[in-house]
């Protein structure tokens, strides 16, 4: 079957972010192969609202919560439960041209994620679907071996506390919306004629 028709995204656990119970609060790793995992320094490491519903709808919150859960995705149209639909809802175009569009896309729930479009050299760019079926699985056993061999679940328990383990901040509608800082949650990826294996030898 052509990638455009189904793909995957592997999200992996930080094994140092020891303080985090709750699904809105964890922090992930992510890549559609080994070579691409994200690196939390640099990128994002939140669910979106979407993907923590598909977590918790697949019953998956304490595997994701120790190891973490894969995405998969289609553009076929899926009846079966575990799958989710979303409808894109807009697209933010960048003003550099080297970087993808994104675009948002919303379920009946109004939950969302955002889906980065694939662009390579040797395939024609093409519109991203209107709608999407989601859903989130279990990782492969050998993902998560994987993992544990690259200690990406590795605790650091002799890091420093970050100040809002240590400190409540009181809600007040006094203070403006935009003062709150936003945490840049994981996106996801469109469509792609690659093979997107997480342990594909060829990436």
């Amino acid at each position: 079957m052509e990638n455009r028709e189904k793909w995957t995204l592997t999200i992996l656990r930080i094994g140092s972010d020891d303080f985090s119970s709750d699904l809105e609060d964890a922090q992930f790793r992510f890549g559609r192969h080994k070579r691409e995992l994200s690196d939390p320094e640099q990128d994002a490491t939140s669910l979106s609202s979407g993907l923590v519903e598909l977590v918790r709808e697949a019953n998956l919150e304490e595997q994701a919560l120790e190891t973490g859960f894969a995405v998969e995705l289609s553009t076929i149209d899926r009846s079966l439960p575990e799958w989710k639909e979303f409808w894109s809802t807009a697209t933010i175009f960048p003003d550099v041209p080297w970087r993808s569009p994104r675009t948002l896309y919303t379920s009946s729930s109004g939950s969302s994620v955002e889906v980065i479009q694939i662009l390579t050299c040797s395939s024609p760019t093409r519109e991203m679907p209107g709608r999407i079926f989601i859903r989130a699985a279990p990782l492969q056993e050998s993902v998560v071996f994987w993992a544990m061999d690259n200690e990406v679940f590795k605790s650091q328990h002799a890091r420093q506390m970050k100040l809002d383990h240590w400190i409540t901040i009181q809600e007040s509608d006094s203070i403006p919306e935009t003062f709150a800082p936003q945490k840049e949650q994981i996106p996801l990826p469109g469509p792609s004629n690659k093979p997107s294996g997480f342990l594909d030898r060829r990436r």
